[in-house]
């Protein structure tokens, strides 16, 4: 996850030592050094009897071996208390803490993952023995109350220069990537239903449908992973550069789609599809332009907070969740204007602010952030659980062969493309982590739980779908990236 210590993006990928740092022990080793050092072993003054001395060599050696005996529990409980942890929601950070006392552990097995896995054995104990219906993360809590402060944190802390450098690479990534792998993989998924080897009817304007949803390359899951297994910056700006702005990309398509499903093909004129065309360039554009504007008024209004400091970082908050919550209330992109937002009040607002502020606001962020990624994996892992999938073996394989291959083949393209341009070129290390960078995560399992089941009967489907496609994404492909 993100790590508060950091001040900027760019500290976040220097080489991290295997191991515990130097000087750093154990609490019980800690608290029992200090004991002795304060009480047991005090020098001697000359009325010390030689008795004295005896005893305390004794008492030396026995607080020395218990202090090993101490040590190396300690060091055994903390790494194997992982697979014991509780069922409970309120242990999620614990178990992350516990984690995180595992170098080797945490190297090989992401967070996410984790995350996940303790929201299914949540799940598994809620669904056998209890009888409380526990509500999946519904589309409206994940977009409203989750995501918002986990792009804003991202935003925030964005490496500017890095990220304006290689803009172009960005958007023709974010733009015709995903619409090269909506229509690929939709028209792909079609034509095998044609054959009848689902075993379902499968409307073409249902399939684009699917495939939109599933093309979005979610910010969450690339911030949980690239941060873990420390990618070099280009590579990790180019990846969440692209996983930022195909937003605008991806609910146009995934809305314009919908609206078609509903109308009905016989339905659908020319007129609407340059309609579509259109509101795509007025979503990205008109969710860039609010989140600037909300930041330039951010930085205006804190240049007169000289003698009111103390509401500095609650005021940073709310203007960011405003501008949010503006784009979402015109259809604009909601990601889109609180990423500019963040942007721009790190450019302006930071200068504004005391100190102190900037300090509680960076902590704050992380906080957020990092609780709201660990709710949300959490969470994913709990709706896995139910008894409403509708389970479809081959419509399952041949969706995560077709986003894998789909996702290879539009980087090579591309990546060509932009290599032309590029004075610093990508190689094929960059372009084979850019292939497994396209994860899958909330984003896509939001999505698809906006699907009304009345005007499209697959819903269930695509559900369970979506969920094996988001487990191979952040499980697969991750292990094998780290």
């Amino acid at each position: 996850m993100i790590h508060p210590a950091s001040g900027s993006r760019r500290k976040q990928f220097k080489h991290v030592p295997r191991g515990e740092p130097h000087g750093t022990r154990p609490l019980p080793y800690l608290f029992l050094t200090c004991y002795r050092k304060q009480s047991l072993f005090k020098h001697k003054t000359k009325h010390s009897t030689s008795c004295d001395c005896v005893s305390d060599k004794r008492v030396r050696q026995v607080v020395n071996r218990a202090l090993r005996d101490i040590t190396s529990m300690w060091r055994i409980v903390s790494r194997a208390s992982i697979h014991f942890t509780s069922g409970r929601r309120r242990d999620g950070k614990a178990t992350v803490l516990r984690f995180h006392m595992a170098p080797k552990l945490s190297k090989i097995f992401p967070e996410s993952c984790l995350l996940i896995v303790v929201g299914v054995v949540i799940g598994m104990l809620l669904f056998h023995t209890s009888t409380v219906h526990v509500s999946p993360l519904t589309p409206d809590t994940f977009f409203l109350y989750m995501l918002p402060p986990i792009i804003l944190d991202a935003g925030y802390f964005m490496p500017n220069r890095l990220f304006f450098d290689h803009l172009g690479t960005i958007l023709l990534f974010a733009v015709v990537g995903t619409i090269f792998n909506t229509l690929t993989i939709g028209a792909s998924l079609w034509a095998v239903g044609q054959s009848g080897l689902f075993g379902v009817d499968c409307p073409i304007l249902d399939m684009f449908l699917f495939s939109a949803l599933i093309s979005a390359v979610d910010p969450v899951a690339v911030l949980a992973v690239f941060e873990e297994i420390h990618v070099n910056e280009i590579l990790y700006i180019v990846v969440f550069g692209e996983s930022l702005l195909n937003d605008a990309v991806t609910v146009v398509l995934y809305h314009m789609f919908e609206a078609y499903s509903e109308m009905g093909p016989p339905n659908i004129l020319f007129s609407d599809y340059m309609s579509g065309l259109a509101s795509f360039f007025v979503v990205a554009v008109g969710g860039t332009i609010i989140g600037v504007v909300w930041g330039f008024l951010t930085a205006l209004v804190t240049r007169y907070t000289h003698e009111v400091r103390v509401i500095e970082p609650i005021f940073i908050f709310v203007m960011a969740y405003l501008a949010y919550l503006n784009a979402e209330i015109f259809h604009m992109s909601g990601i889109l204007a609180i990423t500019f937002c963040g942007i721009t009040m790190k450019n302006y607002v930071e200068a504004n602010i005391s100190h102190k502020s900037h300090t509680t606001v960076k902590y704050a962020m992380k906080m957020l952030s990092s609780s709201s990624e660990t709710i949300i994996f959490m969470f994913l892992g709990v709706a896995t659980v139910n008894d409403s999938h509708d389970w479809n073996t081959w419509f399952v394989v041949l969706t995560i062969f077709f986003c894998s291959v789909f996702r290879v083949l539009g980087v090579i393209l591309l990546t060509a493309v932009v290599n032309r341009f590029r004075l610093y070129k990508l190689n094929k290390v960059e372009k084979f982590v850019m292939s497994y960078g396209g994860l899958r995560g909330a984003v896509a399992f939001a999505l698809v739980l906006l699907i009304d089941p009345k005007h499209v009967r697959l819903q269930p489907m695509f559900v369970t779908t979506t969920i094996a496609v988001i487990y191979f994404t952040v499980f697969f492909q991750v292990r094998d990236e780290v």
